[in-house]
């Protein structure tokens, strides 16, 4: 849905890279991006085990990333960004009136109505504390 591109500029931003640390991070990034994708590919209905393998190929990427970004907080910061990244950007679309590309699918209305019925429960829980 959003371009590599975009990412790329999202995540150098909110980093605030100079350009001797995105020439480092880049590669590193792309690299754990990879396993990640693989371990997708090898667990597409084992969602726990997918989850476990994330785990470990962020921690084997932790000190790599950490290298680069000199602070414990910039590394929490990648990982946050590479996990929600995608809803960040469909809420930014939704903010600016904007349609997603490929909106001439119907939405999944089942999906949507689940999320809107928590997002409600969240609320009047948040509500009574």
């Amino acid at each position: 849905f959003p371009s590599h591109d975009m990412k790329v500029a999202f995540i150098t931003q909110q980093l605030n890279l100079t350009a001797e640390e995105a020439q480092k991070f880049w590669p590193v990034h792309n690299s754990y991006m990879a396993e990640l994708k693989k371990a997708r590919e090898a667990n597409k209905d084992a969602e726990l085990a997918f989850e476990e393998q994330a785990l470990s190929i962020g921690k084997k990427y932790n000190n790599d990333f950490k290298k680069v970004l000199n602070s414990e907080e910039r590394v929490n910061t990648v990982f946050k960004l590479d996990r929600n990244f995608n809803d960040m950007m469909r809420q930014e679309m939704m903010r600016r009136g904007m349609r997603p590309q490929g909106s001439d699918r119907k939405p999944d209305r089942p999906a949507l109505r689940k999320r809107m019925m928590e997002r409600n429960q969240r609320d009047s829980t948040l509500r009574k504390n």
